[in-house]
């Protein structure tokens, strides 16, 4: 009876969900290899969502879970309406065996919530694979999306997250942050060789202990970095670009907001550059941020406000009216600006 079904308040009495393609749990080893799963999201009945955050319905192309070894190559996971993949392992503890998982040429593209949601794990590797246009996929004219619509999600649910290794991937023009993580306990989690195209959000919004980048090129807003007191704890960055060069998104668009390092505390960027082009450089109020011998850019009006330590050789190429402000500015180094060395950034107001 429809009243009776409406009185119980329970909304699984209302929703059918779409489906889970590969859903794999408790295996000893499991192979995925050469395949192509369609969500088909475009042509789904789609009701409305529960709340703010979307809906969270599995709709998935592969689900891992309590797997002991997992490997995922040559696969193309394109408009699910929940997550390309989804891997997790439930109450993963410290003290237990580590298990294995590794992707490798892997595309997920046009699916409703991430690219690749990792929510429990110990060793992770993702090899030359991409996860883009998350929650840009249309049904009847709107987007199949939820929250947080991520090219990649790292988000702890009853396990633990750590030694996560991505390789040479592109995250590129996801509805949400391309990489998002925020407020969790994770460990040893490398990103190395891999782009972040943010066109209509946040390249990156890595406010999770434990991450390390190096040689990432960075396109459009970073921001909500992880610092800590703990050092071991803070992001760090190694020979990483930070641009807002249209010409560095294949479709032309970069979400052009300045990057905020807020909270950064004893992040280091080291030998990395930061490039502005029609935006501005970035924006922070944490002195304990460590820039090594790096390199800013800009060509507009806007001032930079210098509130970190740089230390080893620091250039600034500047050809606007744009000026440093450098009453916060501890120096450690030698000071380059516009191919002239400098004995302190005072001389610059």
């Amino acid at each position: 009876e429809k009243d009776s079904i409406r009185k119980e308040g329970n909304r699984s009495s209302y929703y059918a969900s779409a489906f889970t393609f590969i859903n794999a749990f408790n295996c000893v080893s499991i192979s995925i290899k050469g395949i192509t799963l369609d969500g088909n999201s475009g042509k789904l009945n789609i009701g409305p969502a529960f709340g703010k955050e979307g809906i969270q319905l599995p709709a998935i192309g592969i689900s891992v879970y309590n797997n002991k070894k997992v490997f995922i190559t040559d696969c193309y996971m394109h408009h699910c309406a929940l997550d390309g993949i989804l891997i997790g392992w439930t109450g993963l503890k410290d003290t237990d065996a580590i298990y294995p998982h590794t992707i490798t040429n892997v595309k997920a593209k046009y699916n409703g919530r991430q690219g690749i949601s990792w929510v429990g794990g110990n060793n992770l590797t993702v090899i030359n694979s991409e996860f883009s246009s998350t929650g840009k996929a249309l049904n009847n004219g709107s987007p199949v999306v939820s929250k947080p619509s991520a090219g990649i999600d790292i988000e702890i649910e009853e396990s633990i997250i750590k030694n996560g290794n991505f390789i040479n991937c592109l995250v590129y023009d996801n509805a949400g942050p391309g990489l998002s993580s925020i407020g969790h306990d994770t460990y040893n989690i490398h990103f190395k060789g891999c782009t972040f195209i943010g066109t209509t959000n946040s390249a990156v919004y890595p406010k999770s202990q434990g991450f390390k980048f190096d040689s990432c090129t960075f396109v459009g807003k970073v921001e909500r970095i992880f610092g800590s007191a703990d050092k071991s704890k803070a992001i760090s960055f190694k020979n990483c670009l930070f641009s807002m060069d249209k010409k560095l998104s294949p479709n032309g668009k970069v979400f052009n907001e300045a990057s905020e390092f807020y909270e950064g505390q004893n992040v280091i960027f080291d030998r990395c550059e930061f490039n502005s082009f029609d935006s501005r450089l970035p924006v922070f109020n944490m002195k304990e941020i460590v820039f090594l011998n790096c390199t800013f850019a800009q060509k507009n009006d806007a001032n930079f406000r210098a509130s970190a330590t740089f230390k080893g050789t620091t250039k600034f190429i500047f050809s606007g009216k744009g000026k440093i402000d450098a009453s916060e500015a501890t120096v450690e180094g030698e000071l380059i600006y516009n191919d002239k060395k400098i004995k302190n950034l005072s001389e610059l107001k």
